[in-house]
């Protein structure tokens, strides 16, 4: 279980609009997820930047419920590693 403080950031790509948040649990950080996957339409893009542990997996294991997604979802990084 995550214990750090999630902070993730976005980065200015072209004119396209930028968020950022600072989420103070790991549960506030799957409920944004979430959130955002209800809303979503296709074709959106996401880019996600952050250090390791920063919360990026946890925020996408939130977006994927939201989006209906039923399988578990492993972090890219740890899959890049394990190969």
């Amino acid at each position: 279980m995550e214990t750090s403080v999630a902070t993730m950031e976005t980065h200015v790509v072209s004119s396209l609009p930028t968020w950022s948040w600072n989420l103070q649990a790991p549960s506030e950080t799957v409920a944004l997820g979430e959130r955002l996957g209800t809303v979503l339409e296709p074709g959106c893009f996401l880019a996600l930047n952050g250090s390791l542990g920063a919360g990026k997996t946890t925020f996408c294991r939130g977006l994927g419920c939201g989006l209906g997604v039923a399988e578990p979802l492993a972090s890219p990084t740890y899959l890049l590693c394990r190969e």
